[in-house]
């Protein structure tokens, strides 16, 4: 099979599909779904849609194992074996795996490799008082800016709620529904932390049954906040969400102390 040089990622791009697929590997398998990217973008003249690149892939695939506890604190990621998972070399297995250090999720250390980070209840409180910073401000930046579209979209997210009672309060529907809230605000670098601290909070969430049983207050405060933004009134939203917060840090740091989880 001759190979060219593509013209944009300086990556081989094929020019016999018909052996494409004999010993293919990830790389080729990249240049083809980007040539189909590329005549999807001629046809209908849209935007063209990002593919995500091997380490994106396998940093997804662990973060979301972490998040549902899956892959429990303190147990180790070992990059043979994620690197055999993934059908990739160690490069971009150590590449996700310095993605989620900087998300906190894991810890790499020289001597014992990468470990699921395992955090105090101390360590708890603090994620939640840097939330009670973060998010506020992100709110009061975001409420002029909202529009119908956005109102409709965090209303869907929290009938979404609504419709599944079994939800988690600290679930992947909780923060969907926050970071719609927030994200006319045009602040990407403090929704990125944001959306951080969220997975770090909701891991831990997610180990504590008396959690779940608070739903139902916690979407009779979802929705006092969404009302407050509809009438743009930024310091009653910004005040129910700081108070939205604190319950549930306070709350969640009880269970974690009362089961000794962390």
């Amino acid at each position: 099979m001759k190979l060219v040089k593509h013209k944009e990622f300086d990556e081989p791009a094929i020019e016999n599909p018909e052996t494409a697929f004999r010993g293919y590997n990830v790389r080729i398998v990249y240049c083809i779904l980007y040539a189909i990217n590329d005549a999807m973008l001629n046809i209908n003249k849209t935007p063209r849609i990002p593919l995500l690149s091997l380490p994106d892939i396998i940093a997804n695939a662990l973060r979301d194992a972490i998040v549902r506890g899956d892959i429990a604190p303190g147990e180790a990621l070992r990059q043979d074996d994620i690197a055999l998972q993934f059908n990739a070399s160690r490069i971009p297995v150590r590449e996700a795996l310095r993605r989620l250090q900087a998300e906190g999720l894991v810890a790499l250390h020289s001597n014992k490799g990468a470990i699921v980070t395992m955090l105090s209840a101390d360590d708890v409180r603090e994620l939640f008082d840097i939330r009670l910073l973060l998010e506020p401000s992100a709110l009061r930046f975001a409420i002029p800016r909202h529009d119908a579209e956005t109102w409709a979209q965090a209303s869907v997210l929290l009938d979404r709620l609504d419709r599944e009672p079994d939800q988690h309060p600290l679930g992947d529907a909780n923060t969907d529904f926050h970071l719609a809230l927030y994200a006319p605000a045009n602040r990407p670098h403090l929704l990125e932390m944001i959306k951080g601290l969220h997975r770090n909070t909701d891991r831990y969430g997610r180990q504590t049954q008396n959690m779940s049983s608070q739903q139902l207050q916690a979407q009779i405060e979802h929705r006092q906040i969404l009302d407050a933004c509809a009438k743009r009134d930024a310091d009653l939203a910004a005040t129910l969400l700081s108070a939205h917060i604190e319950r549930f840090g306070h709350d969640l740091v009880a269970e974690i102390e009362k089961k000794d989880i962390s």
